[in-house]
């Protein structure tokens, strides 16, 4: 069975720059197909039927800025996005970047020869990141997870680092003692005068 293409998204009002980025991934056989829009307008459209696996966005387009294809979903931005920009300007990139880019790049005839290379390290920095928020998620799934069974045990249930600061003090801790959470966690167990009875 063929390998699926990857399916990049370039919105970009220039017909020259359309032309010599199509080119290059033609005549590097990338394995990725392009799709070229002109306008935001069309490119939201695009994005609200299909998720591409890649998006390159000038900044400034005929309506708009290239930016707004991400703002909206720049903490779960679904795919990389790359802008690019005419013209070297550190607000620019700082805006791109805040905006949820992963990369900034400046339109010149190398950069369009060698915006292939370009996409396949920008997706395998994507890869990377997903990865390693899906590993944060998992973490943050099973820390709930294990206070939920901690919080809803029937029985008294704390816990302390290696430097003896208590980590965990559950309600029925709290109901035992008449010392709340708050008042415990991160306190040492021999704090005044072992007045945690250790």
């Amino acid at each position: 069975m063929e390998k699926t293409k990857l399916e990049i998204l370039l919105v970009e009002d220039e017909d020259a720059h359309v032309e010599l980025i199509q080119r290059s991934f033609q005549s590097q056989g990338s394995g990725m197909s392009l799709t070229a829009l002109s306008n935001l307008q069309d490119a939201k459209n695009y994005l609200n039927k299909s998720i591409p696996d890649m998006v390159i966005a000038d900044f400034l387009l005929p309506d708009g800025k290239g930016t707004e294809l991400l703002d909206a979903n720049k903490e779960r931005l679904p795919y990389p996005a790359i802008v690019m920009t005419s013209y070297g300007n550190e607000g620019i990139a700082v805006d791109a970047v805040k905006s949820g880019a992963l990369d900034y790049i400046v339109k010149s005839t190398e950069i369009f020869a060698d915006m292939p290379h370009i996409c396949e390290r920008a997706l395998r920095e994507w890869n990377h990141i997903v990865k390693q928020k899906q590993a944060e998620d998992e973490l943050q799934y099973q820390k709930e997870f294990s206070e939920s069974l901690i919080n809803s045990s029937a029985d008294g249930v704390f816990a302390f680092d290696l430097h003896y600061c208590f980590t965990i003090w559950n309600p029925i801790m709290e109901r035992i003692t008449g010392m709340s959470n708050a008042d415990v966690v991160g306190k040492h167990a021999t704090d005044g005068n072992s007045r945690f009875g250790f």
